[in-house]
């Protein structure tokens, strides 16, 4: 799937909602994104399943689409390692953490969700 999600049309989707699904902690901790895809109509959802850690810094205030130069899924980072490591300690293995990054176009705003896998409904 790593392949797939950074062969995407990522760069001027529109990011129209992201939504944080904490109903059952632990057990079914989602993220959900909403994308409207360049020059189309088409809405997808994406779901980010058996998420670990989230960061965001998000700029408000600009009055413009929040639009995305970059979206890439990352298999090795440095916060993939550290969140690796503190996890091994008790038992976890999270071998297939992967690392799904965000660059904003309209607001410099940057996101890094780290979650086991990824589905997009087209």
């Amino acid at each position: 799937m790593t392949t797939k999600f950074n062969e995407l049309p990522w760069h001027d989707s529109t990011l129209l909602m992201i939504a944080i699904d904490r109903s059952d902690p632990g057990n079914n901790d989602t993220i959900k994104f909403k994308v409207q895809w360049p020059e189309s109509e088409i809405i997808s959802n994406v779901e980010f399943h058996d998420c670990y850690q989230m960061e965001s810094s998000f700029n408000f205030g600009i009055v413009a689409p929040e639009t995305i130069a970059i979206a890439m899924c990352k298999t090795e980072s440095p916060e993939l390692s550290t969140i690796r490591d503190l996890w091994s300690k008790g038992g976890v293995f999270l071998d297939n953490l992967k690392c799904y990054e965000f660059e904003m176009n309209s607001t410099a705003s940057v996101m890094k969700i780290f979650a086991m896998s990824v589905q997009i409904d087209h």
